[in-house]
């Protein structure tokens, strides 16, 4: 195994702004199934770091320290605009699929004025149907904090019919707080949800009422961290919609996943 360099300070963050500006950085695609019938009905793009030295790097090598040090604006910008490209690349194949790629957006995104004007001007300039897309936010206290910033954009986007989901949902005290104050379509559990499943018929109760609740406010779900034929049976057994996970296939770049899960 490749000894990884811990970089700090100065250094790290001349690294990655270096990074951001050669356009070092990659999406690899995970799929999204259908619970009921394993049917791939989305994705989640996922960045990696094709690193001159070190190889290809996951997001935990630079996504933290990217919003530390004020990058992840730009970075997140340059991935979207990938994630945006790759839509329209695909064109035809996803035409009358339903098919919708999901895309992590940091709150320092989306909390800038004109954020969503941004995404909705990409979004015709490259023809790309809005549907197709769905945008991936993160369960934090900073969001909290940020609502009355974000809101606006997230209610434009909404609008014009581009998704929004929040990432690891149940994981942190916030939950309940932006189910009321953001216009959101879409949960995606917290993989600590699906890991004991099998174990802790507690968890499973615990599931089932976050799925009622869901359909109750409308909302997509999305099971995250699926490994085990037993863990989708349950998910199965509680109408769970949709899943993600290693059981269905892990994140890959763009040439595999297209060979193993869109139609031509």
């Amino acid at each position: 195994m490749r000894e990884l360099r811990i970089v700090k300070g100065d250094d790290r963050y001349a690294e990655l702004a270096a990074a951001v500006e050669r356009h070092e950085f990659d999406l690899h695609f995970q799929p999204i199934v259908r619970v009921a019938d394993g049917k791939v009905v989305g994705a989640e793009a996922l960045a990696r770091w094709n690193h001159p030295v070190q190889g290809i790097l996951g997001a935990e090598a630079f996504i933290d320290e990217s919003e530390r040090n004020g990058l992840i604006v730009a970075l997140g910008s340059l991935l979207l605009m990938d994630a945006l490209s790759q839509l329209r690349a695909w064109g035809e194949r996803l035409q009358g699929t339903g098919f919708v790629l999901n895309v992590n957006v940091s709150v320092r995104q989306f909390e800038r004025p004109g954020f969503a004007a941004l995404v909705l001007s990409l979004l015709d300039a490259l023809e790309v149907d809005p549907i197709h897309l769905c945008l991936e936010i993160t369960e934090t206290a900073e969001v909290v904090r940020s609502i009355e910033r974000i809101r606006e954009n997230l209610q434009r986007l909404r609008a014009h019919g581009v998704g929004i989901a929040v990432d690891d949902f149940g994981a942190g005290y916030t939950s309940l707080s932006m189910l009321r104050e953001l216009d959101i379509s879409v949960l995606k559990l917290d993989r600590l949800f699906v890991t004991r499943l099998v174990e802790i018929p507690h968890d499973r109760k615990v599931v089932a009422a976050l799925l009622a609740m869901a359909r109750g406010l409308d909302l997509s779900v999305i099971a995250e961290g699926v490994e085990t034929p037993e863990q989708a049976e349950i998910l199965a057994g509680i109408t769970c919609p949709l899943a993600q996970g290693y059981l269905y296939g892990k994140p890959v770049p763009r040439e595999p996943f297209e060979r193993r899960h869109l139609r031509r």
